[in-house]
C-alpha cells in the first residue's frame, strides 16, 4: 500500500490517496500550486511513501529536482507533459528503486482561478457518496490474459489449468468465476518457472448492490480502507495466486473507453 507527497517551495506538502495492496499503483490525482513569487531554483520534492501489514510507514524513494528542471520539458500552456523519474533514496542506507510518472501542466492565473481544486480522499471513500453516483450502473469486466505467472512449488502448470479461478470483489459483493485456461505456454529461466494464459471471459457486476453497507460492515478496517476498490484475485483452488486492484474512480464509465497503455 502507498502514498505520495508532493511539495514545491515551502508551501505545504500535498498528498494523494493510499493505493492498497498494489505494485503499480496508479494515483491520477491532480494538484495544483502557485507558482507566484518562486525562483526558478526552488526546491521541488515528490516522495513515495509505502504502509506494511502492521500499519508501519516506510519510506520508497523519492524526486528531488528544483522547479526550472520540472518545466524544462513543458513547451506549451494548458498542454500536460508527462515524463518519468528515477527514485532516489534519501540517505545511503535507504533501499529503493523504480520509477515514477509525473504528468505537469501550466495554467494561466484566471484559469487556476477557476479549476482550483483538492481531491478529499475520504470523500471518495464515502460509501453513500460512491452507491449514489453509481446507482444503476454495472461494471463489465473483460479477463483477457495472465502473463508470466511465477509457479509456486508443487504447482505444475497441469494442476494450474484444473483449479483455475477468478473472484472479483467490490463493495460488499463478490462474484466467482472458473475458467478453463487456453494457450498454455510454460518458461523456464534461471530455475523459476512462468506460465502465461488466456482466459478470454467477460463478467457483469451490478454497482448499485456493491457500496450499500452497513456501519458494522464498515467497523472493520480492511473493509473501511477497501471500499472503493475493485479487488481481482486469480485463485489456485482457495489460494490467491496473485491480486491487484484498482479504485471504482479510475474505472471509465465511457463504453467506448480505451484499452490501457
Amino acid at each position: 500500500s502507498s502514498y505520495v507527497k508532493l511539495a514545491i517551495g515551502d508551501a505545504a506538502p500535498a498528498r494523494t490517496r493510499v493505493c492498497h495492496r498494489n505494485r503499480h499503483p496508479l494515483w491520477e490525482q491532480c494538484f495544483f500550486f502557485d507558482l507566484a513569487g518562486l525562483a526558478p531554483d526552488s526546491r521541488v520534492s515528490v516522495s513515495v511513501h509505502g504502509r506494511g501489514r502492521m500499519r508501519t510507514e516506510h519510506f520508497c524513494g523519492a524526486v528531488l529536482t528544483t522547479l526550472s528542471h520540472l518545466l524544462s520539458p513543458v513547451t506549451d500552456v494548458v498542454e500536460p507533459v508527462d515524463s518519468w523519474y528515477r527514485l532516489t533514496p534519501r540517505k545511503a542506507a535507504d533501499r529503493v528503486s523504480g520509477d515514477l510518472r509525473l504528468s505537469i501542466m501550466l495554467l494561466p492565473r484566471h484559469v487556476l482561478d477557476v479549476v482550483q481544486w483538492s481531491e478529499d480522499a475520504s470523500t471518495l471513500m464515502d460509501p453513500q457518496l460512491l452507491h449514489s453516483l453509481l446507482h444503476g450502473y454495472s461494471m463489465r469486466i473483460s479477463l483477457k490474459e495472465v502473463v508470466s505467472l511465477k509457479l509456486t512449488k508443487g504447482i505444475t502448470p497441469e494442476k494450474l489449468v484444473r483449479k483455475l479461478s477468478v473472484q472479483i470483489r467490490a463493495g460488499r459483493c463478490e462474484l466467482h468465476l472458473d475458467f478453463k485456461a487456453r494457450d498454455v505456454r510454460v518458461d523456464t529461466v534461471g530455475g523459476v518457472t512462468t506460465c502465461s494464459l488466456r482466459i478470454d471471459e467477460t463478467l457483469i457486476f451490478p454497482l448499485t448492490r456493491a457500496f450499500r453497507v452497513t456501519p458494522m460492515w464498515m467497523s472493520k478496517s480492511k473493509h473501511r480502507e477497501e471500499i472503493a476498490d475493485v479487488r481481482v484475485y486469480l485463485m489456485y483452488g482457495d489460494e490467491p495466486l496473485a491480486k491487484t486492484n484498482v479504485p471504482v474512480w479510475d474505472i471509465s464509465l465511457a463504453s467506448n473507453a480505451p484499452p490501457p497503455a
